[in-house]
């Protein structure tokens, strides 16, 4: 039989394959991740429905933002599509708020809000609140009229409410309620009317409606509204009924064409109201919705999960940490900043995308609230586990942003809000470039759906695979092929990562998503890199089972090519003299740095099982001078010359999801198939597993937060807190849940 080049067989699919996708129903969720508590609903332009408050005496401190509070953010409950409890520690303030979102029908929603003192003798504390709703555009252009008008109607012993006449999502009105505990009261012998003065009065709503246009970081409008609108003379407010001095009140002015609408309300805690959208639902129903909504995740989570092994205490961290994962996911919508490759000489090479919307989890809503890429694939690991639509239907958002190329952009940074939160001394990093990839992690959570749905077959024994997989088939197999020809090196089947840069001194692979694990000193087009052959093998080879039968011709030809790749990158490889890893090789020679790069023809499954290469890499895995820590294994070994140099951000370090990976290939491949190193294997896994699960709890108890990577040498979370993306892996392993990753 004659053997293709992997180029001519990756050209011949590019014609062959295609595939097209339909957009998801219309859904409404906390889709904001870097507001402190908001909803709105998965399509463009959508209204945004959320809260803010001040304390009394320092009414310009305004919370809206997520890292506004100071004190611990975090989502006690969040099932993905229609219940989520956050609680939010003021300390400042001296006050807790929990926000409950809930589903009370198809079409109506309840947000209750409780808010108690934190201090020890529960002290009274008082706080200015804002109920908002917001019509400005998730992409606002110059000179464009709002999608939506929205207007606040009083009636000063019942309600306020908000009535939008015009919205991407039709007609609608929100209802905030008289609160049910914690209002500010006054004589209420004779009916109070809206026509009398009531500009100092603090037991009535106030409100603000105003016409806002220009594309900015959300809270930042929402904040210099309220702060504009405060009149100078603050110290006149309030009364000598005891209400403090410090009151401003929102001038309750309303704009002609407003699309962003605030009700103001002076509590005192402990207090609780309701905001509901399109529902005349009592405070009975919301709290049976609540409590209805709060046994069904405690039940649904014992059944996915099953981690009777474990404590009620630990169990309970497995939940948050699944809740703030889901309560990191983000929709948002507009075009990308491309680094065109295909300018003419004189053309501005930055050119805009088409607009795309995406829905998708975030690494960290304070840190890193935007869709990356190769963080998306272990994200959606975990949520694929939990809601299998959820997961769908962030996959094929992810997956309908690709480029008729097969590119899909690596970090996605849509709308004005995104693009306003991104950090300004790496404003660069939103530009995309086309030859810049991201290994593909996508291919995992499809392949973990596919393997979850019952197997179908035609008449003829054919297999049949869902829409979903079938779709997802063409468009994995488009971007995998693009991946190995626009990554290709000067030898055939072999591989290196574009984009490599020198930055004061370090060089970085950003697109590795290993950023500065050290590589070859000099950057050069010899390079080979064995992570991204082993990716791009792998890839190969996992989209080739997602194929129906009657796309069988497409996948043999997708597992030709993974195995010249396979076969390549043993031969290209291999170290200087004796040596027994793998490594990178450069234009000088082999680059041996040992490490996650090491790890990969083990982690990705293409090692064999009785290969000698197998037990050095185990026995490189169990070395504490070399890879093995208090929290898991390192991102490089102690003793290589690079250890805890560059940024130190991939060179000691241990990170979550390359840990996953080992023990997904230890436990699914390496400790069941025979071999000589089977129970060595079985060992590593089990030892590794409770490392990292005791660790990862460990520091949760002892910073109430995880981590973004944890300290080679203390097991310490660092970096980034409240880092609920890829390092609530953890939840899988503790549920020892590895399927799509092996195949």
């Amino acid at each position: 039989m004659m053997t293709l080049p992997v180029s001519v067989l990756l050209a011949v699919l590019v014609l062959v394959i295609y595939g097209d996708f339909v957009k998801g129903e219309l859904q409404w969720g906390t889709y904001n991740p870097g507001s402190i508590f908001s909803v709105r609903a998965r399509v463009p332009d959508s209204p945004m429905v959320g809260i803010a408050w001040a304390p009394s005496k320092k009414q310009q401190a305004i919370r809206s933002g997520i890292g506004d509070a100071s004190g611990p953010t975090f989502f006690r409950y969040h099932d993905g599509a229609s219940f989520a409890t956050e609680i939010i520690t003021d300390e400042e303030a001296g006050v807790v708020v929990n926000a409950t979102w809930v589903h009370l029908d198809k079409k109506a929603w309840a947000l209750r809000v409780e808010g108690t003192s934190k201090t020890l003798d529960r002290s009274e504390r008082d706080l200015s609140f804002y109920v908002y709703t917001s019509m400005v555009n998730d992409h606002p252009k110059e000179g464009e009229e709002s999608t939506g008008k929205v207007e606040v109607e009083i009636e000063s012993e019942e309600y306020a409410a908000f009535v939008a006449s015009k919205s991407k999502i039709g007609p609608f009105r929100v209802e905030f309620r008289e609160p049910a505990s914690g209002a500010v009261t006054r004589d209420r012998s004779s009916k109070h009317s809206r026509l009398q003065d009531v500009t100092n009065d603090l037991s009535v709503f106030h409100f603000l409606g105003l016409e806002v246009m220009i594309p900015s970081r959300f809270e930042i409008s929402l904040r210099h509204s309220i702060l504009s609108s405060m009149p100078t003379d603050s110290q006149s407010r309030g009364d000598k009924r005891g209400h403090p001095k410090g009151f401003i009140a929102l001038p309750d002015l309303e704009a002609q064409n407003s699309n962003l609408a605030i009700v103001q309300r002076y509590l005192r805690t402990p207090f609780q109201f309701d905001v509901v959208f399109e529902s005349s639902a009592a405070d009975d129903a919301v709290s049976e919705a609540v409590e209805a909504h709060r046994r069904s995740f405690e039940s649904r989570f014992r059944h996915v999960f099953n981690l009777e092994e474990f404590s009620v205490a630990q169990i309970e961290f497995a939940q948050i940490t699944l809740s703030n994962l889901l309560g990191g996911f983000g929709y948002f919508h507009g075009p990308l900043t491309i680094n065109s490759t295909d300018a003419r000489p004189g053309e501005d090479r930055l050119k805009a995308s088409s607009e795309a919307s995406l829905l998708s989890a975030t690494p960290s809503r304070e840190s890193f609230p935007r869709g990356f890429l190769w963080d998306e694939g272990f994200h959606q690991m975990l949520v694929q586990k939990w809601d299998p639509e959820l997961s769908r239907e962030a996959l094929k958002s992810w997956l309908a942003t690709m480029e008729p190329s097969g590119w899909i952009p690596r970090e996605q940074t849509r709308g004005a809000d995104a693009i306003t939160r991104f950090p300004q001394h790496i404003q660069h990093y939103m530009i995309q470039s086309p030859d810049v990839v991201n290994p593909p992690t996508l291919v995992m959570p499809v392949r973990a759906l596919m393997l979850s749905e019952p197997v179908q077959v035609d008449g003829k024994g054919g297999i049949i695979r869902s829409g979903f997989v079938s779709d997802a088939f063409e468009r994995l197999s488009k971007h995998v092929m693009f991946l190995a020809m626009s990554q290709a090196g000067k030898v055939e089947n072999t591989f290196y990562w574009r984009g490599r840069q020198e930055t004061d001194g370090v060089i970085h692979t950003l697109a590795s998503g290993l950023d500065d694990y050290p590589r070859a000193k000099n950057i050069s087009e010899a390079e080979m890199h064995l992570d991204l052959a082993c990716w791009i093998a792998w890839s190969l080879k996992s989209v080739a089972t997602l194929a129906p039968t009657r796309k069988a011709q497409e996948a043999d030809m997708l597992r030709a090519a993974a195995n010249q790749i396979t076969t390549t990158l043993f031969e290209k490889h291999r170290g200087p003299g004796s040596y027994e890893l793998l490594c990178d090789q450069g234009a000088n020679g082999s680059a041996c740095h040992e490490g996650y790069v090491t790890l990969f023809p083990m982690i990705l499954g293409l090692e064999d099982a009785s290969s000698p290469r197998l037990g050095s890499i185990l026995r490189l895995v169990r070395d504490e001078d070399r890879l093995w820590s208090k929290g898991g294994l390192r991102s490089l070994s102690k003793q290589d010359p690079e250890y805890g140099k560059n940024d130190g951000y991939w060179t000691g370090p241990v990170w979550m999801p390359i840990n996953y990976l080992v023990l997904a290939s230890l436990k699914t491949k390496y400790s069941v198939e025979n071999g000589p190193y089977k129970e060595l294997a079985k060992d590593t896994y089990e030892r590794l597993r409770k490392t990292i699960v005791g660790n990862v709890y460990s520091e949760y108890k002892r910073t109430g937060t995880v981590w973004e990577q944890y300290n080679p040498e203390t097991g310490g979370g660092q970096r980034g807190r409240d880092f609920t993306g890829w390092t609530s892996l953890v939840v899988l392993i503790m549920a020892e849940e590895y399927a799509g990753v092996i195949v």
